[in-house]
């Protein structure tokens, strides 16, 4: 036996019209998205002139590890805030951190190896670098500078990044 082909079944005109009209009013009912780098040019000029200081530093960093990974700020995390200015050095200081760990072979081979991206983002659950993947986030909680390790007592950037390799 053959199966009966079933016939499409299509809006009644009214019915569509009634789907577009509820998308419209939906649509305009929703917030624009926030420029995720800060809406005043201040802002805008901002996040250019960080992006340009750890594209400057992440040159070096390439170099020094003799690999490839991507280093970038994640202005997402930051939602529409300009960049402050202790996130960009706690960026920056966790970069030369790296730098230095390549400054021998395991430390380059354990770099080279665990790391292909390295963001820095904003956090609301503490100052702290975490290994997802192959990702390395620098996280920076405003509100609680020391930084946090997988053990209880004090970190630097060093010891929280080489807890992680």
């Amino acid at each position: 036996m053959r199966a009966l082909a079933q016939p499409k079944r299509r809006l009644a005109p009214t019915a569509l019209i009634a789907v577009l009209v509820l998308a419209f009013i939906v649509g305009l009912s929703l917030p624009a998205a926030a420029d995720p780098r800060g809406t005043s040019l201040a802002d805008k000029r901002a996040w250019v002139e960080a992006d340009k200081r750890l594209s400057k530093k992440a040159k070096e960093f390439l170099v020094t590890c003799a690999t490839k990974m991507k280093v970038s700020y994640d202005p997402v995390s930051y939602k529409g805030q300009a960049l402050p200015l202790h996130t960009r050095n706690h960026c920056e200081e966790a970069l030369l951190v790296m730098k230095a760990t390549c400054g021998d072979a395991p430390g380059k081979d354990a770099v080279q190896k665990k790391i292909k991206v390295f963001t820095c983002r904003l956090s609301s659950k503490g100052t702290r670098a975490r290994l997802k993947g192959k990702t390395l986030f620098i996280e920076i909680d405003p509100k609680k500078h020391a930084i946090s390790g997988k053990k209880k007592g004090s970190y630097s950037w060093k010891s929280a990044i080489e807890e992680l390799l």
